[in-house]
């Protein structure tokens, strides 16, 4: 029978960083809007809009349906200054909105079933 002293444990580190901390520390503009995407979009449409990507100073966000779109686009210059005021990035300019129903084909089905 092994020896209870040599069969313990590492202790554990005094401060384990969090996936949002080391997230955070890559300096990454992307990154950055995503950690802050809930803040910039509020609550009620952190689910409904979806950061893609940054290309050439455009952030390509994807959107469930034609009702959102529409809202999205006459709320585009809105969310651009929200972008802009969390100094998350300098990179974006613009904001292209992508109809992508894939992506939130799982949201959907799970609203379904919650509501039963």
């Amino acid at each position: 029978m092994e020896n209870s002293e040599n069969t313990k444990r590492p202790p554990i580190r005094e401060k384990v960083r969090s996936f949002y901390e080391i997230l955070s520390s890559l300096d990454d503009p992307f990154i950055d809007l995503l950690l802050r995407w809930e803040d910039i979009v509020g609550a009620d449409n952190v689910r409904k809009m979806i950061p893609l990507r940054i290309e050439e100073k455009t952030l390509v966000v994807a959107v469930p349906n034609n009702m959102v779109l529409s809202i999205a686009a006459r709320c585009k210059n809105r969310l651009l200054e929200a972008i802009n005021e969390s100094k998350v990035t300098q990179h974006v300019e613009n904001i292209k909105f992508l109809l992508d129903i894939k992506l939130f084909a799982n949201n959907i089905k799970n609203e379904k079933t919650w509501r039963k």
